[in-house]
């Protein structure tokens, strides 16, 4: 579809790469709207594997004969300078394991920050992938993941799109990468480029592809029906168990049965260990769909064949790697369903002992995490869970009356609550540990589980993943296995690496960032590729005013984030993006949670903060608007608190006041103080900003009170 030039950018003095349209099919409307939707979608992404847009533009050109010619299009982008891999792999052919796994975790990581922004490719191959030339002789490439001219967002199938830029039941990608769902002519998901990932993987470590046939046709068949191809080890004698199992759960015929997405094969890779593929574990003995019997079928696989055998003869002949088509959108409505909410509160210390205490939090922690990984389920964050107790000075407790559960309830807004106690005997790693949790209904006091668990300080790991599935289990939810792996695979090395990250977040919640940063940074020396340890040192930099250094430890937790259950790897991303100022890339990681989990209030509220401090107050005060009215029976102030921010930064000092009012109010009939204190501080500056200076100091020195009161002294 597109002609490549080298160009350079007269006003940065920069070299540019420069795509238009090809003259002879310039004037077909819906190559200039694939055009067009590829720079939308591209855009999306954020990311070092992915080939970087920079602008579109249009261009009228000069008609000779005085008539109107049509616009042309052309986009600037990263100038790459390599090759494809479909060259490399041409010249050098297939890669050894060592040098394939970093070409091969790049390009999943790819696929995987296009999946987190709901964006599927549908057409990845190696002519979609370039390699650049390394930066040193010991260095690894750089790959990047080009041309979604067949790409498509799936917030289109939401209505997001105005207008389908496809026919129904047109076939698209390249035949000798489609998975057996784009033959057919369904609808693709991320687990559709999964597919194709796989069969690159295995050309890339094989030399050959995996369904190789006379006939583009023959080829397709052989992904519908069987045969099923060779295992790599019978390819590769000595090749890693890894990529055996990792391209065969990719090349499953079944979506269902493939990892979700991208960032689930990442991880598998990163794990060195991969994932069992339920279906069995072998290529030999992967379940090839038998063709529906529905009278649908037959008539859509006889006109998808006979277009993929249409498409066989062009790229066969002409070599060019696109068949420009993208399938028929669907626009879908359907009500928002709020998730059950999970309250992880905590577990009473029943020995009293100071130097176990950290367990109380630790476990919380990674409960939370065990519940957070399903998606099925909002889990309140800890720092939340903090925020109330400290509010309704409420302490571990291994049982609560109706009354108390009503009224933690009423504050963070949950439906279950999980707590109980536990009990140390012994000293260091010889400590025995015995777990006993409860999990409450706080709408109505039932208890629905109450069970324990007993095991050593050195196996705490295990204890937490026994205790998690069986919480799982009475929460009538499934793990799925992709996601499961990437719990363990973010498990830090060893309980000491727990215990001092427990301990620096204790601190740092407790308004003590001095004690925190020590305790955070050891356990960073302990375990030096634990996330969520540099994410917490992060926060923790960032409350004591060192900018710099929180900006380097969060970039450190983003680098090592990819093997940690979606949400929390997102979490991680919006993070470091707000921490490095890149406010454009934060609300897209937000905008990305709050899609995927519109139920999820935090989400809401970090994506509307980072649209009020990138100067886009009005989007922040939609964005609030927007979850009121799909959630009305949300009652939280951070809500009316977030409004009067976006308020204050347009100057609108009345609706500043009136929503800080609002939520001063709300926040004194749930008891939290806190709340209430930075209510009456935007009050009190909102009335000031107004002239009224009698009544703004009072409500400031009650907000410095009610801070002081609860321990911090600094409030913002």
């Amino acid at each position: 579809m597109g002609e490549l030039y080298q160009a350079e950018d007269l006003e940065l003095k920069e070299q540019v790469a420069l795509k238009t349209i090809r003259s002879e099919i310039a004037s077909d409307e819906r190559v200039n709207q694939r055009f067009r939707r590829e720079v939308q979608l591209a855009r999306k992404i954020t990311h070092p594997n992915i080939c970087r847009i920079f602008d579109l533009f249009q261009h009228q050109p000069a008609s000779s004969d005085g008539a109107a010619s049509p616009p042309i299009f052309f986009v600037t982008m990263e100038l790459l300078e390599g090759e494809t891999l479909a060259e490399l792999l041409k010249r050098d052919g297939p890669l050894s394991p060592e040098r394939a796994r970093p070409i091969a975790l790049q390009m999943a990581g790819a696929l995987s920050a296009a999946h987190a922004v709901g964006v599927i490719h549908r057409d990845f191959k190696p002519n979609n992938v370039m390699i650049l030339k390394p930066e040193s002789a010991s260095a690894a490439p750089r790959v990047v993941v080009t041309d979604f001219g067949l790409a498509y967002s799936v917030s289109d199938e939401t209505g997001g799109a105005a207008e389908s830029i496809s026919v129904a039941g047109e076939i698209v990608g390249t035949p000798d990468y489609m998975a057996p769902e784009q033959i057919q002519g369904e609808m693709a998901t991320p687990a559709t480029d999964v597919f194709a990932l796989g069969i690159v993987l295995y050309e890339l470590i094989s030399g050959v592809r995996p369904f190789a046939a006379a006939t583009p046709v023959a080829s397709a068949l052989r992904r519908i029906s069987g045969p099923p191809p060779r295992r790599l080890p019978e390819l590769v004698p000595g090749i890693p168990a890894v990529w055996d199992r990792v391209v065969t759960r990719c090349m499953d015929s079944s979506p269902a049965n493939r990892f979700v997405d991208g960032a689930a094969v990442e991880g598998a890779f990163k794990s060195d260990e991969g994932i069992v593929v339920p279906s069995g574990g072998a290529l030999s003995r992967l379940r090839f769909a038998n063709p529906p019997t529905s009278r649908r079928f037959v008539p859509v696989l006889i006109a998808g064949l006979v277009v993929l055998a249409l498409i066989g003869v062009f790229l066969w002949q002409n070599r060019r790697p696109n068949a420009q088509s993208t399938p028929a959108i669907v626009n879908q409505t359907s009500e928002v369903v709020a998730r059950p909410a999970v309250a992880v509160l905590g577990f009473r210390n029943l020995t009293g002992r100071k130097d176990t205490q950290w367990l109380s939090l630790a476990l919380a922690e990674m409960l939370t995490t065990e519940l957070t990984a399903t998606e099925a389920l909002r889990t309140v964050p800890g720092e939340t869970i903090n925020r109330m107790k400290t509010e309704l000075a409420l302490a571990d407790a291994d049982s609560f009356s109706s009354e108390t559960l009503a009224r933690i309830r009423q504050n963070l807004g949950t439906d279950f609550a999980v707590f109980g106690s536990y009990v140390t005997v012994g000293e260091s790693s010889n400590m025995t540990i015995r777990l006993d949790v409860r999990l409450q209904d706080a709408r109505d006091g039932t208890t629905v589980a109450s069970f324990g668990e007993t095991g050593k300080e050195a196996n705490l790991l295990e204890v937490v993943a026994r205790a998690g599935g069986r919480l799982r289990d009475r929460l009538g939810v499934d793990l799925k296995p992709e996601s499961l792996a990437s719990i363990r695979a973010s498990e830090p090395a060893s309980s000491d690496a727990v215990r001092l990250y427990a301990e620096g977040l204790m601190r740092l919640r407790g308004f003590d960032a001095i004690a925190a940063r020590g305790l955070l940074e050891r356990a960073t020396q302990v375990d030096p590729k634990f996330p969520l340890a540099h994410s917490a040192l992060a926060s923790t930099w960032s409350a004591l005013g060192y900018d710099a250094r929180a900006r380097q430890s969060a970039e450190r937790a983003y680098e090592l984030s990819g093997s940690l259950p979606r949400p929390d790897r997102l979490q991680v991303e919006g993070t470091y993006r707000e921490m490095a100022k890149s406010w454009k890339e934060a609300i897209t990681v937000w905008r990305t949670l709050v899609d995927l989990f519109p139920d999820d209030i935090e989400q809401t509220l970090r994506l509307a903060n980072a649209q009020i401090a990138s100067g886009a107050a009005k989007d922040g005060l939609s964005t609030i608007d927007s979850f009121r009215k799909r959630f009305p029976a949300t009652k939280d102030p951070r809500l009316e608190l977030m409004s009067a921010d976006a308020a204050g930064t347009l100057s609108d000092f009345k609706l500043m006041e009136s929503s800080a009012a609002a939520a001063a109010s709300s926040g004194e009939a749930q008891g939290a103080r806190l709340l209430v204190a930075a209510a009456r501080l935007r009050q009190g500056s909102a009335l000031s900003s107004q002239g009224q200076i009698d009544r703004s100091t009072g409500l400031i020195e009650e907000s410095r009170r009610l801070y002081a009161d609860a321990g911090d002294r600094s409030p913002p």
